[in-house]
């Protein structure tokens, strides 16, 4: 007849199984924490593009609330094991935060060239009628030369594409350099225009005008546009900065499409396939 264990030999069994079986539920445990932040700080990454990509638009809270999605990330990163997958990633969320904190520094540079450039915009029509004017009373009277006829019509044609350059000025990811190449020169060339118009100029074969009523009109047009220059001259200055702030947006994009993608590979729910039916 088999003998039966003792209690003692019993309970002594139980606790080596159970001492066998703590380091794996551990490590099981630490392994499903560590997947649970990674999800988490996913969760916080890829809440920043959008207000990131609007601070360029003119998003009246685009910069705050990027800042605060930032601070979120920042504030809610776990620790982590020196060496850990989550642990190497935290210089580049130090990083993110450090980019974010200078590109907010620049918010008022943007905030000011975006009123300008609405500023430009704005004033469009009213250089456009104006202009208008100035050119049907040039071909009414018959008496003007072609040069004047064609300096007309081409400020007629500034007046519309200024208004339309300053548009396009500032897109949601970049500077267009046609556009800040464009704008400079047209409203070099209005300004010119106009006074060579008014005064005459002799490289443009322009002859000083002589109608009052045309005059009139020419210096209509010179005080209207002097706001505009004005406004060109603040965008112009600003190019440096407005390049920076280009510059830390795209590195901004590039170091969280890195760390979503690192992120993204330590949370299970990312990496979770659909099953087959």
């Amino acid at each position: 007849m088999p003998s039966c264990p003792s209690p003692l030999r019993t309970l002594l069994a139980a606790l080596l199984v159970t001492l066998s079986c703590a380091p794996t539920q551990a490590a099981s445990s630490d392994a499903s924490a560590a997947q649970e932040n990674a999800c988490r700080a996913l969760l916080h990454v890829r809440g920043i593009p959008a207000p990131l990509l609007q601070t360029m638009v003119g998003q009246p809270d685009a910069f705050g609330v990027l800042q605060e999605r930032v601070g979120l990330l920042v504030q809610t990163y776990p620790p982590a094991p020196a060496g850990s997958d989550l642990d190497a990633l935290r210089p580049m969320v130090q990083r993110v935060q450090a980019q974010t904190a200078s590109l907010v520094k620049l918010q008022s540079t943007v905030d000011q060239v975006r009123q300008a450039l609405s500023d430009i915009a704005k004033s469009s029509p009213e250089l456009l009628a104006s202009a208008e004017d100035l050119v049907f009373s040039k071909m009414k009277d018959g008496q003007a030369s072609l040069p004047e006829l064609a300096a007309s019509a081409q400020l007629l044609m500034l007046s519309q594409r200024i208004g339309k350059t300053a548009g396009e000025f500032m897109q949601y990811d970049h500077l267009s350099p046609e556009a800040v190449f464009m704008l400079g020169k047209d409203l070099q060339t209005f300004a010119e225009l106009t006074k060579g118009l008014r005064d005459g100029h002799q490289e443009l074969r322009l002859k000083p005008e002589k109608s009052a009523a045309r005059r009139s009109t020419l210096l209509k047009l010179i005080q209207r546009f002097e706001p505009v220059t004005e406004s060109g001259r603040q965008v112009m200055s600003q190019l440096q900065p407005l390049v920076t702030t280009v510059e830390l947006r795209q590195t901004l994009l590039v170091d969280l499409q890195q760390l979503d993608r690192h992120l993204g590979s330590l949370c299970p729910l990312t990496n979770s396939k659909p099953r087959s039916r």
